[in-house]
């Protein structure tokens, strides 16, 4: 009877655990429609008007942020918007800088300035303002019909979802999350690749690598413009793509992981030798109770803005920017501190670039059949799996330029086919043919069907890229045969050789 008990006392424990369960996702659900209706004012920030409220944005950043040669500050840097927010009859000057230096894959910084009511400045150019609003966030704010001590309530989103802001009767403050964004799901969650628990494959790999957000954030890496700027991928004047190794727009960048990962490579050259260069000192130092390191050092960079990690370290931790989730420097300079950085694409950059191989496989019979008496007579390891000729995938190319082409085979055959892929083979022509012999193997190996002739070349032969889901070869001629060149890994969105 005592166990019986046990029993019915644990069932209904359990009911009790599904209905708060339940509970809270039907108020969670219910907060996201919630979220679908709120009311508001969407801010829309000019770039080119407000000439007055442009110039006191403009003193207030000079005078509480600093800037370099790199990224000086511009009065065009500065979005502008006008609101009551406090409902005192003087507008807020609602501010977005959209600056290099304080832009990364979090957003850029804003800030909503208030007009100093204590001031008794005798001209309007020298009245002056305290920020009441302050974030690493994208450029969407609603100020909702709500209110909060007097204040309208803040409708903001960053990377990771959309929040409510409410303000203590000083400044705004996060207070709620209401939905949170599915956006970058499957894609690097920062600079060194940290995923949320996604699976590392290359079919989620070339999902993420395919997403962009209506911000401007795109890809793998969550690359933004800016940076892309400052690698020379889109004009700093016109705003047009440079075409830069083909890629001629966005589309065109989404679809090449390849690009993505030299893109931020350069990147963190860019903002370690250039941005950085003058903080290196700071390498293996303490600030603000975190152990700084480069690895750290550009992850935090690449997050909040290199000057934004300026000011981190400037201030010895004390001041910290943080974006509308709360997600910090010192929290990235810890989680993707003390990685090795192997930055340096330069070598892989001029092998990377080439033609696809497509095999064909249904044309070029005489050299099907050649292909396939070459492996009849290894008849003995594929009994299992007899070879049929429409097995035979094909590429014929001239890949020493003597002007014969080569071919290129790929056997898609179980016999032939393991966890790596199946067997590529390259033939050459003999230059003294026999009817038993027309071609000599110059190549073999077994890997993916995602190969590639590379641009770059040598003693006359041009590299070959073959592609593996966890680590590429590059091969090159080394005057009798086929060798490998370099290994390359493409770990948490680094590249690396090996």
């Amino acid at each position: 009877m005592h166990k019986l008990h046990i029993k019915l006392l644990n069932l209904v424990i359990g009911l009790c655990v599904l209905c708060i369960i339940y509970s809270a996702y039907a108020e969670v659900e219910k907060q996201k429609i919630q979220a679908n209706e709120l009311k508001g004012y969407e801010v829309k920030f000019d770039y080119a008007h407000y000439p007055k409220e442009r110039e006191a944005a403009y003193e207030y950043y000079k005078q509480n942020y600093k800037f370099d040669e790199f990224h000086p500050l511009e009065r065009s840097n500065i979005g502008i918007d006008l609101r009551d927010v406090d409902n005192d009859g003087t507008e807020e000057i609602i501010t977005y800088l959209q600056n290099g230096g304080y832009c990364g894959s979090s957003g850029c910084r804003f800030h909503i300035l208030k007009r100093d009511g204590s001031s008794n400045a005798d001209s309007e150019s020298k009245v002056k303002y305290n920020s009441i609003a302050q974030g690493q966030i994208y450029p969407s704010i609603k100020i909702l019909e709500t209110k909060t001590l007097g204040y309208h309530d803040l409708l903001i989103e960053d990377k990771r979802g959309d929040y409510i802001w409410k303000n203590n009767g000083t400044l705004y403050k996060v207070a709620q999350l209401i939905k949170e964004s599915d956006w970058g799901k499957g894609c690097s969650e920062d600079a060194f690749g940290v995923k949320r628990e996604v699976p590392r494959s290359v079919s989620h790999m070339q999902r993420g690598a395919e997403i962009s957000n209506k911000y401007g954030f795109l890809g793998f890496h969550q690359i933004d413009k800016n940076a892309l700027k400052s690698t020379s991928y889109i004009d700093k004047i016109t705003n047009e793509w440079t075409g830069k190794y083909g890629i001629n727009n966005e589309d065109n960048f989404l679809k090449d992981i390849d690009v993505q990962n030299i893109a931020v490579c350069e990147y963190y050259k860019i903002i370690w030798e250039q941005y950085l260069q003058d903080y290196h000192k700071y390498d293996s130092l303490q600030v603000g109770g975190v152990v700084l390191s480069q690895s750290g050092m550009i992850s935090a960079a690449h997050l909040i803005g290199y000057l934004g990690l300026k000011s981190f370290i400037d201030n010895k931790g004390v001041v910290d920017i943080r974006n509308g989730n709360l997600v910090n420097a010192r929290e990235y300079l810890k989680r993707f501190g003390g990685y090795i950085i192997d930055y340096n694409a330069e070598d892989f950059l001029k092998k990377l670039h080439g033609m696809k191989v497509y095999f064909d496989y249904h044309n070029y019979p005489a050299e099907r059949e050649i292909l396939y008496q070459f492996q009849k007579r290894h008849e003995d390891e594929i009994e299992t799996f007899p070879l049929q000729k429409y097995e035979i995938g094909i590429f014929p190319y001239d890949i020493d330029n003597d002007g014969e082409n080569e071919i290129l085979v790929y056997y898609n055959n179980r016999g032939f086919c393991g966890s790596h892929g199946c067997s590529f083979y390259i033939f050459k022509p003999l230059k003294n043919p026999t009817e038993d012999k027309k071609y000599k193997l110059i190549f073999g190996y077994t890997t993916s069907d995602h190969i590639q002739i590379l641009k770059s070349s040598n003693l006359g032969y041009q590299d070959l890229l073959l592609f593996d889901p966890w680590e590429s070869h590059i091969w090159s001629w080394d005057g009798q045969k086929y060798d490998l060149y370099k290994k390359i890994t493409i770990q948490k969105g680094v590249i690396k050789y090996v």
